[in-house]
C-alpha cells in the first residue's frame, strides 16, 4: 500500500461546473472514477444535457481528461462490478420518464449500448409514468446479482426504496412492486431518499442513501438482511460531511473498500455551496475505519480557483479537445 493522503484536499475534482453522482473502481493499479456530467444547466429535462464519463487517476491529484463512455442522456453511475469476465456497470437512463440500465465492457473505458432492467412501470405502488426508477445500484451478494432504486411513490412527491434481484445479470425480478423495501416516511416532506448505495463487511451490511431535497445530507443503515433494514431517519445521518465547499448539499455517495489501497473505506461524494444546485457541482472525499464514523479531507479549493476550472475547461471544450467517444474496439 503506498497510497498518500497527505496535501489532499476537498473538493478533489470539478469539470464543466457540474459533475456529479460519482462511481469507481480501482483495477490494476489505477482508479477509473465514473461521473454525470451536466452540459445544458438551462434545459434541466433535455436528455442532451446528461452524459456520463470516466477519469482515470493513480493518486487523486492528476487525472486523465474526462472521456464518455455512454450516449446522451444516461446519468448516475451507480456502481462497477465484475462478473463472467466483464464488468457491469448500472446507469440511469434521464429525463423523465426514466428506467434504470446495464451497460457492459471488457476494459472499463468501451462500454455497450445500455439496456435496460429495471422499466418505467415497475409495479402499482410506484410513480411509474410520472417518473421512474433512478439511482440504480448493483451489488453481488450471496451469489446473486441485486439492484437498489429509487422512485416516487404514485400520487406523492416522495422517493422511496426499491430492490430487484437477478442470477444472470440479464433477467431482474422486481421485489417490491408492491412497498418500498424501507420505512423512510421521515423524509416524506422533503421529497424523501435517492442515491443509494450498499457494502458488504463480513456478515454486515451498509446502506448509504442521500436523504431530504434539497438541502441534502447522507445516512447510513446497518442490517445483516438485504431485505429487512432499520427504520431511516435523522438519527442515521452522518454528521461531519458538510464543509464550506458543501455547505448546501452533500449527497450522491459512492462507497469502496479501498483498504488495501489506502487504508480505509473510502467515500466519493458531490457537494455544493450555492442554493442553485442544479450547477457547480464538485467531488470530495471522506475515509472510514469502521463505515460509521467518517473523516473528510480538509478543505483547500477557493471560489476563484474553482471558477478558474471551468472558465478552462469550458475554453477546452470550444476548443475540440474534449468530448469525443473513445473508438469501439
Amino acid at each position: 500500500m503506498s497510497f498518500n493522503w497527505d496535501g489532499l484536499y476537498n473538493p478533489f475534482f470539478a469539470w464543466r461546473c457540474s459533475t456529479r453522482d460519482p462511481a469507481a473502481i480501482y483495477h490494476e493499479g489505477k482508479y477509473y472514477i465514473y461521473v454525470t456530467i451536466q452540459f445544458n444547466q438551462e434545459r434541466w429535462g433535455a436528455p442532451e444535457g446528461y452524459q456520463i464519463h470516466m477519469i482515470e487517476t493513480e493518486d487523486f491529484r492528476n487525472f486523465s481528461n474526462p472521456v464518455p463512455v455512454t450516449p446522451r442522456g444516461y446519468v448516475s453511475p451507480g456502481n462497477v462490478i465484475r462478473a463472467n469476465g466483464k464488468f457491469y456497470m448500472s446507469i440511469t437512463r434521464y429525463p423523465w420518464p426514466t428506467a434504470v440500465s446495464l451497460i457492459e465492457s471488457d476494459d472499463l473505458v468501451h462500454w455497450s449500448e445500455p439496456r435496460i432492467v429495471v422499466p418505467t412501470f415497475h409495479g402499482d405502488y410506484w410513480g411509474n409514468d410520472a417518473h421512474g426508477p433512478i439511482d440504480g445500484y448493483l451489488v453481488e451478494w450471496r451469489n446473486r446479482y441485486w439492484m437498489f432504486y429509487t422512485d416516487y411513490q404514485k400520487g406523492t412527491r416522495s422517493q422511496h426504496l426499491g430492490l430487484a434481484v437477478s442470477d444472470d445479470l440479464v433477467t431482474f425480478e422486481n421485489l417490491t412492486p408492491d412497498k418500498p423495501l424501507l420505512d423512510s416516511d421521515f423524509y416524506n416532506e422533503n421529497r424523501g431518499i435517492e442515491n443509494v448505495s450498499m457494502v458488504v463487511d463480513g456478515d454486515d451490511l451498509y446502506l448509504f442513501c442521500s436523504v431530504g431535497m434539497p438541502e441534502q445530507s447522507i445516512a447510513v443503515l446497518k442490517s445483516n438482511d438485504i431485505m429487512s433494514w432499520p427504520k431511516l431517519d435523522k438519527s442515521a445521518e452522518i454528521g461531519g460531511l458538510k464543509q464550506e465547499w458543501s455547505k448546501f448539499v452533500a449527497c450522491a455517495q459512492f462507497v469502496a473498500d479501498w483498504r488495501e489501497q489506502n487504508g480505509y473505506w473510502t467515500m466519493l461524494f458531490m457537494g455544493t455551496r450555492h442554493f442553485d444546485a442544479h450547477d457547480r457541482m464538485m467531488l470530495g472525499m471522506a475515509r472510514s475505519k469502521d463505515l460509521l464514523n467518517w473523516e473528510v479531507l480538509p478543505e483547500g479549493v477557493p471560489e476563484e480557483e474553482y471558477l478558474k476550472w471551468c472558465e478552462n475547461f469550458h475554453q477546452r471544450y470550444l476548443n475540440g479537445e474534449l468530448c469525443e467517444m473513445p473508438e469501439k474496439k
